[in-house]
């Protein structure tokens, strides 16, 4: 709940600086935790805008972020998120506040949104009227029906996951397991 609360913290601010942190720590998260620094040079150029001192910016950036949700690989070459906690947090707050989901799942490492993503319960449906619920217990993000047609597709475009499919929460919606079915259809039409 800490991480959840600093984290909206930064990504509500309107300091250029937090919100390099953020962008950050987005990307880290779509690059399976991991990228190298000069991936994140040039990934923190391309957001700063001219007329700013980028490397100074960049320096104060990502001292901020080695202090809580960052750290050095040991070949000194690349940055890391520190643990899944944070990975899945950050997850979580990409998802609340990104206005187009298509693209985030596009981005996203789909191993961890199976490992993270589940279908809101009947109760969760009727109770809360928020697009994604949060689990403090199991770090599990509720989606909504809207998005299973994207997650479905987005999915299907990466072969080496598809085998570990049957073991996964969302794979128990029947709604879901529609959408799965409809667009592997789609994929899998003989060509002319």
């Amino acid at each position: 709940t800490f991480i959840l609360k600093e984290l909206e913290k930064i990504i509500k601010s309107q300091d250029m600086d937090k919100g390099l942190q953020i962008l950050t720590l987005m990307e880290m998260t779509f690059h399976n935790r991991e990228m190298t620094k000069t991936e994140v040079k040039a990934m923190m150029d391309h957001y700063i805008k001219d007329g700013t001192d980028k490397e100074e910016l960049t320096r104060k950036c990502i001292k901020q972020l080695l202090q809580s949700y960052v750290e050095e690989t040991r070949d000194g070459k690349s940055y890391r998120l520190i643990h899944d906690v944070i990975t899945r947090c950050v997850l979580y707050t990409a998802l609340k506040f990104t206005k187009n989901l298509d693209s985030l799942f596009k981005k996203c490492d789909p191993l961890l949104l199976l490992d993270c993503v589940r279908s809101k319960t009947f109760f969760e449906q009727l109770m809360s009227t928020r697009e994604f619920i949060f689990d403090d217990k199991t770090f599990d993000i509720g989606l909504p029906m809207e998005t299973f047609p994207s997650l479905a597709e987005s999915l299907l475009q990466r072969n080496e996951i598809w085998t570990s499919l049957g073991n996964v929460r969302i794979m128990e919606d029947k709604d879901f397991k529609q959408e799965w079915q409809r667009a592997n259809g789609r994929h899998n039409k003989p060509k002319e």
